[in-house]
């Protein structure tokens, strides 16, 4: 990087170049009698603890702010952020200056950055993806956060990424309660140490709770689920379901189950024409909508469209508006 001028106390490293990450941080370290500011790319969660224990090791003289091109560090921006002696907040998602326009998604705004300056000593999440629309955070802030100081926050993983490693990586950093988004349920079942009752019988989880470094797993959704008994009839179609799949069939085992992705009926025995579709249970995620899931074929037009899919930008919600049916949103569920 060349001689810096006397007169500067900052160092700021935005780009990682070629080399190693450890070889990179030795490097930097060889510059004294400044702050050194690391902001580079971040690739992966090992790459996120190995940085972060590096500024640990002399926090007066260090800041650690990681960046991707997804956002994906936002929460670490937010946790561990005002522990540095350096934290930015943003006004928007995009830095415009004279020479470019820069994304700055893994920064805090400043409602996201406030929640988070008292001290903690455990931390809450939900795994999802994607996780900008997620009602988790608010609904559980007043128990973890305001009662017990636990801050919850929202991590984006993708499904590669869901590993027994990520899990305990995660767990060093101070997370001990998970709630689990689709499409992780399946694989954070395998990646359990010890399952719940629920979870063995239908190999799905959808609750983590770190205990004696030990990962438990736990699944509500079929105490959830359990409201939809109302609608087991052929009159019924399920559209999609994932990882909840196996429950549905058990609580609804007269309906109708489609594949959303291939626009085909799975259990044929079950389909019966000439009968009126009262019900469509909608269970698609929008991002599954972007994936290649499709939407039902016109035939069908059901007169009531009851959405346990519960994100705010729910494509069940714009399937229920475009075919002018009643919409019963997935709220009762969440809670």
């Amino acid at each position: 990087m060349g001689a810096s001028p006397k007169t500067v106390s900052i160092l700021s490293l935005h780009k990682r170049g070629q080399s190693h990450l450890k070889s990179l941080l030795k490097d930097f370290s060889k510059y004294k009698n400044y702050h050194l500011k690391l902001a580079i790319d971040i690739l992966n969660l090992k790459e996120l603890e190995i940085a972060s224990l590096w500024q640990k090791k002399d926090p007066k003289n260090r800041s650690f702010l990681p960046r991707s091109h997804t956002g994906k560090w936002l929460w670490f921006r937010q946790a561990f952020g005002s522990q540095m002696k350096m934290h930015f907040i943003k006004e928007q998602d995009l830095c415009f200056t004279k020479y470019q326009k820069t994304e700055v998604l893994d920064q805090p705004f400043f409602s996201q950055a406030i929640p988070f300056t008292k001290k903690f000593k455990d931390l809450a999440g939900i795994i999802a993806n994607p996780v900008k629309i997620l009602a988790t955070p608010a609904e559980q802030n007043h128990f973890f956060y305001k009662q017990n100081s636990i801050p919850v926050l929202a991590l984006s993983l993708e499904e590669k990424e869901m590993t027994k490693q990520n899990l305990k990586i995660l767990n060093r950093f101070g997370f001990i309660f998970f709630a689990i988004s689709s499409p992780f349920k399946k694989k954070v079942y395998l990646c359990s140490e010890k399952k719940d009752s629920i979870s063995k019988r239908f190999k799905t989880s959808n609750t983590l709770i770190f205990k004696n470094k030990k990962c438990y797993a736990f699944n509500t959704d079929w105490n959830g689920l359990k409201t939809l008994k109302e609608f087991s009839s052929h009159e019924t179609i399920v559209w999609g379901g994932g990882g909840i799949k196996p429950i549905l069939k058990q609580i609804l085992p007269l309906a109708q189950f489609y594949s959303a992705r291939k626009a085909q009926a799975l259990n044929k025995k079950n389909l019966t024409k000439n009968i009126l579709i009262k019900n469509l249970i909608w269970a698609v995620g929008r991002k599954r909508m972007k994936q290649g899931c499709q939407w039902p074929p016109k035939h069908l037009k059901p007169k009531q469209v009851i959405d346990i899919n519960y994100s705010k930008d729910s494509p069940g919600l714009e399937y229920a508006l475009k075919i002018k049916a009643s919409y019963k949103n997935g709220y009762d569920l969440f809670k």
